[in-house]
């Protein structure tokens, strides 16, 4: 039968692909690095670039989902920027691949054609492998910059894995995962403490999942479309933070959010949650980033992490 290959639409709106996406991802068991989408090599063509929402309306959408949290609407909301990159001359999104390929060795790369244009990205996010009857996740949430010294580097890991903050919206991922995971599955291992993955900029808080299926006959796809969206890229509780985040985002997500992935005739596929991604459309290309915003969370602060995830 060989691979069948499909593609799961965004992250509120779904379709399956037929048979014409192309998926490239690295087969390591687990993304040791990851790289963000950067500016590619068309920092070097930019003509124009826009962004949405600008520092204050940014400013004003956080302070309004704080206040939703202090009023006990939700715990915890995702509230992403767009911005949008015009080039002098079109760009080719094979080499973009190739030069992510080359960059991001330990990241989930992916190249997804489209009707006009392509969807590139280099994500560090597994939602779910699944091999045989044992399945895996590594589920980020709660983020701190990087420093180029070496020591103080070391230290902001260090604050980043004690901050009660980001180990609070880390747990809110984990905890959505472990109540739909645990009917599905007779064992379920879920690392009591957070470890964390690097990209250049920044630092993620992550936590490796593995359980072994009550039913092996489910499929990878089924299991990410149970997980999908995790509070990690909604909120929760999800349809209030969905909500919220139609009203207050001046623009669509589109794919941004979204899941992509293969399964084949026997189950077994691996999924990744699209972030760290770009569309590229000839001449223009459009980032996504995306900041998780808790009751303790500070406008300013969320600015300049989601500043960073556009860099390299």
């Amino acid at each position: 039968m060989g691979l069948k290959i499909l593609f799961w639409w965004g992250q509120f709106h779904s379709i399956n692909s037929k048979m014409r996406h192309f998926l490239s991802l690295n087969n390591a068991l687990v993304p040791k690095k990851a790289v963000s989408h950067a500016y590619f090599q068309f920092n070097l063509y930019r003509k124009k670039t826009h962004q949405w929402p600008d520092k204050a309306h940014f400013s004003q959408m956080v302070n309004t989902a704080v206040d939703a949290m202090r009023n006990h609407r939700l715990d915890k909301i995702v509230l992403s920027r767009l911005l949008d990159i015009e080039t002098h001359q079109p760009l080719d999104s094979i080499q973009l691949l190739r030069h992510l390929n080359q960059q991001n060795s330990w990241s989930y790369n992916f190249h997804v054609p489209l009707q006009n244009g392509a969807l590139i990205g280099a994500s560090p996010e597994l939602l779910v492998r699944k091999q045989g009857n044992t399945i895996f996740s590594q589920p980020l949430a709660g983020s701190a910059k990087r420093s180029e010294n070496q020591q103080e580097d070391y230290k902001l890991r260090q604050a980043l894995i004690q901050s009660v903050k980001d180990n609070y919206e880390h747990r809110l991922v984990t905890d959505m995962m472990r109540n739909v995971l645990e009917s599905r599955c007779q064992k379920l291992h879920i690392s009591e403490m957070p470890s964390t993955i690097s990209t250049p900029v920044l630092w993620h808080l992550a936590t490796d999942i593995e359980g072994e299926l009550k039913a092996p006959q489910e499929n990878a796809l089924s299991i990410a479309c149970l997980l999908h969206p995790t509070p990690a890229l909604c909120g929760t509780p999800y349809q209030t933070a969905k909500n919220l985040i139609e009203e207050l985002e001046p623009f669509k997500r589109n794919l941004f959010g979204g899941i992509v992935g293969w399964c084949d005739e026997k189950g077994n596929g691996e999924w990744v949650v699209t972030i760290r991604c770009g569309e590229v459309n000839g001449s223009r290309v459009r980032l996504f980033a995306g900041a998780g915003i808790v009751p303790d969370s500070k406008p300013e602060s969320e600015w300049q992490k989601q500043r960073l995830s556009f860099q390299r």
